[in-house]
């Protein structure tokens, strides 16, 4: 289900330490270069307004930066990738974030919301899609991984 709203172009391999504020900012403009983002200015203040509510980081290395809003005309996803991990990202369990998911759905698509979060949440307990993601090569390899949730 997850692959469905991922694209190639929405797969970000960040290189070297990166901070919190510098991954969203990478995953924010991925995501509004998309044709589904009806007001840029509108889908950024969502997200960032969520983190300031309370860390996207759910803990066991993942964060879901998301937002829902009429800002959005169809779910966008954007996945960053940090090998070395985000240790600033200020996770529920104080530990570096690998995978950085940001949700961006229509205020229409409610029940699809839900369901995208569900199936992340998913993604925190299993551990053999998570070596897969961190061992991806490329693009390809997350879209195959993510596939199996």
């Amino acid at each position: 289900m997850l692959q469905k709203y991922v694209s190639r172009e929405r797969i970000i391999f960040f290189d070297a330490a990166i901070h919190k504020q510098q991954a969203l900012v990478h995953l924010m403009d991925c995501i509004t270069a998309s044709d589904r983002i009806a007001d840029q200015e509108k889908f950024r203040n969502g997200i960032l307004e969520r983190e300031n509510i309370m860390s996207t980081g759910i803990g066991l290395g993942i964060a879901v930066p998301h937002t829902y809003s009429n800002a959005v005309t169809d779910i966008v996803i954007a996945i960053g990738v940090s090998r070395e991990g985000i240790s600033d990202y200020g996770s529920m369990d104080d530990k570096p974030v690998h995978f950085v998911m940001m949700v961006a759905a229509g205020s229409h698509q409610h029940r699809e919301y839900l369901q995208i979060l569900a199936r992340i949440a998913m993604l925190v307990k299993n551990e053999r899609i998570k070596t897969a993601l961190l061992a991806a090569k490329d693009e390809d390899e997350i879209i195959a991984a993510l596939s199996s949730i």
